[in-house]
């Protein structure tokens, strides 16, 4: 159903980050890990659907509010 309300992250995504960096954060944060070799891949992909599942919840609230406008200030606690 479209609220008539848009979301877009296209402008601010346009690359992924570098596989060898998400593979140095994961190592850096978790060395004990045995990392698979497409573990940064998902590890994005699991990023992209945490922001669109962001922006579902930011849309709706935004429709039930009656708003036509998200604005990042309403939506801060919902992380």
């Amino acid at each position: 159903a479209d609220f008539g309300t848009t979301v877009c992250f296209c402008r601010r995504m346009k690359r992924t980050v570098p596989r060898g960096t998400l593979r140095k954060i994961m190592k850096k944060h978790k060395p004990h890990l045995r990392l698979a070799a497409n573990c940064d891949l998902v590890i994005h992909l699991n990023f992209l659907l945490f922001l669109h599942r962001l922006a579902e919840e930011a849309r709706t609230n935004a429709f039930e509010s009656k708003n036509k406008i998200i604005k990042p200030e309403r939506e801060r606690g919902r992380c």
